[in-house]
Protein backbone atom coordinates (compact mmCIF):
# COMPACT_ATOMS: atom_id res chain seq x y z
CA UNK A 1 0.00 0.00 0.00
CA UNK A 2 1.27 3.57 -0.96
CA UNK A 3 2.13 6.45 1.49
CA UNK A 4 -0.43 8.83 0.31
CA UNK A 5 -3.41 6.12 0.81
CA UNK A 6 -1.79 4.70 4.28
CA UNK A 7 -1.98 8.82 5.27
CA UNK A 8 -5.55 8.71 3.85
CA UNK A 9 -7.02 6.14 6.20
CA UNK A 10 -4.79 6.98 9.23
CA UNK A 11 -6.53 11.05 9.10
CA UNK A 12 -10.31 8.86 9.31
CA UNK A 13 -9.22 6.70 11.87
CA UNK A 14 -7.53 9.29 13.95
CA UNK A 15 -10.06 11.89 12.77
CA UNK A 16 -7.43 14.46 12.22
CA UNK A 17 -6.08 15.73 8.81
CA UNK A 18 -2.90 14.90 7.34
CA UNK A 19 -0.04 17.88 8.05
CA UNK A 20 0.09 19.97 5.05
CA UNK A 21 3.19 20.17 5.12
CA UNK A 22 3.66 16.15 4.57
CA UNK A 23 1.30 16.36 1.60
CA UNK A 24 2.60 19.11 -0.40
CA UNK A 25 6.27 18.46 0.60
CA UNK A 26 7.18 17.23 -3.29
CA UNK A 27 10.48 15.03 -1.82
CA UNK A 28 11.53 12.28 -4.44
CA UNK A 29 13.52 9.28 -4.46
CA UNK A 30 15.69 8.44 -7.06
CA UNK A 31 14.92 5.16 -8.17
CA UNK A 32 18.39 2.87 -9.55
CA UNK A 33 15.95 0.08 -11.12
CA UNK A 34 13.27 2.89 -12.95
CA UNK A 35 16.35 5.45 -13.64
CA UNK A 36 13.80 8.06 -12.72
CA UNK A 37 12.46 9.92 -9.71
CA UNK A 38 9.26 8.95 -7.01
CA UNK A 39 7.19 10.95 -5.19
CA UNK A 40 7.57 9.85 -1.77
CA UNK A 41 3.54 9.46 -1.03
CA UNK A 42 3.58 7.43 -4.15
CA UNK A 43 6.15 4.79 -2.46
CA UNK A 44 4.92 1.54 -1.18
CA UNK A 45 5.05 1.41 2.60
CA UNK A 46 7.72 -1.71 2.56
CA UNK A 47 9.65 0.11 0.27
CA UNK A 48 10.09 3.69 1.98
CA UNK A 49 11.06 1.20 4.95
CA UNK A 50 13.85 -0.41 2.62
CA UNK A 51 14.92 3.18 1.99
CA UNK A 52 14.67 4.73 5.23
CA UNK A 53 16.91 1.85 6.58
CA UNK A 54 19.70 2.18 3.74
CA UNK A 55 19.82 5.28 4.43
CA UNK A 56 20.13 4.76 8.42
CA UNK A 57 23.29 2.04 7.68
CA UNK A 58 25.20 5.01 5.18
CA UNK A 59 24.19 7.09 8.12
CA UNK A 60 25.75 5.38 10.46
CA UNK A 61 29.03 3.83 8.40
CA UNK A 62 29.37 7.39 7.84
CA UNK A 63 29.89 8.45 11.81
CA UNK A 64 31.98 5.03 12.07
CA UNK A 65 34.22 6.30 9.74
CA UNK A 66 34.59 9.75 11.09
CA UNK A 67 35.08 8.24 14.16
CA UNK A 68 37.96 6.31 12.98
CA UNK A 69 39.22 9.33 11.58
CA UNK A 70 39.17 11.53 15.22
CA UNK A 71 40.89 8.73 16.85
CA UNK A 72 43.35 7.95 14.36
CA UNK A 73 44.55 12.00 14.37
CA UNK A 74 43.99 12.19 18.18
CA UNK A 75 46.39 9.21 17.97
CA UNK A 76 49.07 11.30 16.11
CA UNK A 77 48.44 14.45 18.27
CA UNK A 78 49.06 12.13 21.16
CA UNK A 79 52.43 10.44 19.66
CA UNK A 80 53.23 14.29 18.88
CA UNK A 81 52.67 15.17 22.68
CA UNK A 82 54.85 11.73 23.86
CA UNK A 83 57.60 13.03 21.66
CA UNK A 84 57.42 16.79 22.45
CA UNK A 85 57.82 15.14 26.64
CA UNK A 86 60.66 12.89 25.51
CA UNK A 87 62.31 15.88 24.19
CA UNK A 88 61.71 18.49 27.20
CA UNK A 89 63.23 15.62 29.68
CA UNK A 90 66.02 14.92 27.44
CA UNK A 91 66.61 18.54 27.61
CA UNK A 92 66.07 18.67 31.18
CA UNK A 93 68.60 15.48 31.84
CA UNK A 94 70.88 17.32 29.15
CA UNK A 95 71.13 20.73 31.32
CA UNK A 96 71.14 18.25 34.61
CA UNK A 97 74.53 16.54 32.97
CA UNK A 98 75.87 20.24 32.28
CA UNK A 99 75.53 21.65 35.49
CA UNK A 100 76.84 18.90 37.23
CA UNK A 101 79.94 18.87 34.70
CA UNK A 102 80.19 22.97 35.28
CA UNK A 103 80.08 22.14 39.46
CA UNK A 104 82.64 19.13 39.32
CA UNK A 105 84.43 21.99 36.97
CA UNK A 106 83.78 24.73 39.42
CA UNK A 107 85.14 22.06 42.67
CA UNK A 108 88.28 21.01 40.70
CA UNK A 109 88.87 24.62 40.77
CA UNK A 110 89.03 25.22 43.81
CA UNK A 111 90.45 22.09 44.89
CA UNK A 112 93.45 23.11 42.71
CA UNK A 113 93.38 26.67 44.58
CA UNK A 114 93.00 25.48 47.91
CA UNK A 115 96.53 22.67 46.64
CA UNK A 116 97.62 25.87 45.65
CA UNK A 117 97.32 27.68 48.74
CA UNK A 118 98.39 24.74 50.84
CA UNK A 119 101.68 24.15 48.76
CA UNK A 120 102.02 28.15 49.24
CA UNK A 121 102.12 28.21 53.03
CA UNK A 122 103.97 24.68 53.00
CA UNK A 123 106.83 26.65 51.25
CA UNK A 124 106.94 29.87 53.61
CA UNK A 125 106.94 27.32 56.32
Amino acid sequence: MKLDKLLSIQSIIEGRKVPIDILENGYTHYSKSRDEYIELLDLDLIHFIRIFLKFVEEYNKVDVEKFIGIQATLNELLKGIQQLKLKNEIEDIQYTVNQMYQDMHDKDDNLDELLSNAEKKKLKK
